[in-house]
C-alpha cells in the first residue's frame, strides 16, 4: 500500500560484503566513482566542500545515486549530503537549489559557473596567503619564505569556509541570469561578497600576526596593497571591478 517498513537484528557477521565490492552495494544515495574499479564515495578525513559538492553533482567522475535525480515536475530542490569522516564525525552539507530541476542536475559546461567561482574563490585566497606572508615579514618581500606563508594558512581555512556559504547561491544566480547584464550582476555580488569576507579574515589575522613595533605599521600599509593588488591583477585588471574596492572610485590600494 505504498508503504516501506523493515525489520533488523542484531548479527555476529556482516551481511553485506561491502569491502569486497570496494562499497558499491546499490544503496540509492551513494555516488559511485566510475574512473578506474567501480567504488563508493568515502570521505577519509574530508568535508563536504563546495569543490568536493561540485565534483559529485557535475563532474564525470561520479554516477550520480538515484536518490540524487528529481522526478518529474518537481520543482525545486534541496539537495542534502550526509557522510561518516575518518575521524567518525558527521559531516552535513544542505544546498537549496534556487534553480529548476532541469538546470540544477544536468551535466553543465559552465564557462562563467563553478569553474570560474572556484578560480575567483582563488584569487582571493591567494591574496591572503601573499598579504599575510608579507606581514609576518615585516613588510619586507625580500625576506619572504616558507615559513611565513605558513602563517596565512588558518585564515584561509577560515575564508575557504566563508567561501563555501556563498558558493551555491552565488552558483544558482548566475544560471538563472537571463542575459549577459543579469549575469554580470550576479558576478559583481559574488565578487562583493567575497572581498567582504576576505577583508574580514585579513583585518583579524593582522592582529594576530607577530612582527616588531617598528615594522608593524609598515607590515600593515604594505599587507593590505598586497592584498588588493593581488585581487585587482586577479580579475583580469578590468577596470569595471574597481568599485568592488571603494564604490567613490578610490584607488584599490587606498
Amino acid at each position: 500500500d505504498g508503504r516501506l517498513s523493515a525489520r533488523r537484528a542484531a548479527s555476529e557477521e556482516a551481511r553485506i560484503a561491502a569491502k569486497v565490492f570496494r562499497g558499491v552495494t546499490g544503496d540509492p544515495w551513494t555516488p559511485v566513482s566510475v574512473e578506474g574499479e567501480p567504488k563508493s564515495l568515502t570521505l577519509g578525513e574530508g568535508d563536504f566542500t563546495y569543490a568536493k559538492l561540485c565534483e559529485l553533482l557535475f563532474s564525470a567522475k561520479w554516477q550520480r545515486p538515484p536518490l540524487a535525480h528529481p522526478v518529474p515536475n518537481e520543482g525545486e530542490s534541496v539537495l542534502v549530503a550526509e557522510a561518516l569522516s575518518r575521524d567518525g564525525k558527521s559531516s552535513v552539507a544542505i544546498i537549496e537549489a534556487g534553480v529548476t530541476d532541469r538546470k540544477f542536475f544536468v551535466q553543465m559546461p559552465l564557462g562563467y559557473g563553478k569553474k570560474a567561482q572556484m578560480a575567483e574563490i582563488a584569487v582571493f585566497d591567494e591574496a591572503l596567503r601573499n598579504a599575510l606572508a608579507l606581514m609576518a615579514a615585516g613588510g619586507d618581500p625580500e625576506k619572504v619564505g616558507r615559513k611565513h606563508y605558513a602563517r596565512s594558512g588558518p585564515a584561509r581555512a577560515r575564508f575557504d569556509r566563508r567561501a563555501d556559504r556563498l558558493f551555491f547561491p552565488a552558483l544558482w544566480a548566475r544560471l538563472e541570469a537571463g542575459d549577459e547584464a543579469g549575469r554580470r550582476a550576479a558576478i559583481v555580488a559574488f565578487l562583493r561578497a567575497l572581498l567582504r569576507e576576505a577583508r574580514a579574515e585579513l583585518e583579524e589575522a593582522l592582529a594576530a600576526v607577530p612582527c616588531p613595533a617598528t615594522m608593524r605599521e609598515r607590515g600593515l600599509v604594505r599587507a593590505r596593497r598586497a592584498f588588493h593588488g593581488r585581487v585587482a591583477k586577479g580579475l583580469g585588471g578590468d577596470m569595471s571591478f574597481r568599485f568592488l574596492f571603494n564604490p567613490e572610485g578610490a584607488d584599490v590600494g587606498s
